[in-house]
């Protein structure tokens, strides 16, 4: 995944612009606003941040899919067999805490079951 430098920067000076104005607005709550320098450095180092762990999330979940597709076809059935059970635990319920944990525990148990 590639970083787009501009839209990032565009996107931290549109956040800091904005967070500048509000600390602005409500000086006699929040007191004296911060720089706009300050602000844009903050949403920069956000907008970085967040771009980071979007590629992390992106290269991971492409190296999952690579793993998955090396397997045999057998391994793949009953993976997607498990993940398949996964949200239907996870998704449809609205039970209580103590039984969302118990399924949790129970889907954990399954996927140490492939480890």
């Amino acid at each position: 995944m590639t970083f787009n430098r501009s839209e990032l920067f565009r996107a931290a000076w549109a956040d800091a612009r904005e967070v500048h104005a509000n600390f602005k607005r409500n000086a006699r709550v929040f007191g004296p606003a911060p720089s706009l320098q300050s602000c844009f450095s903050k949403a920069l180092r956000e907008a970085w941040a967040t771009a980071k762990a979007a590629a992390a999330k992106a290269k991971a979940k492409q190296a999952a899919r690579a793993a998955v597709a090396a397997l045999p076809a057998a391994e793949r059935a009953r993976l997607a067999a498990a993940a398949q059970d996964a949200l239907a635990r996870l998704v449809f319920s609205d039970a209580p805490m103590a039984a969302i944990a118990s399924r949790r525990a129970a889907l954990n148990a399954q996927l140490a079951a492939f480890n």
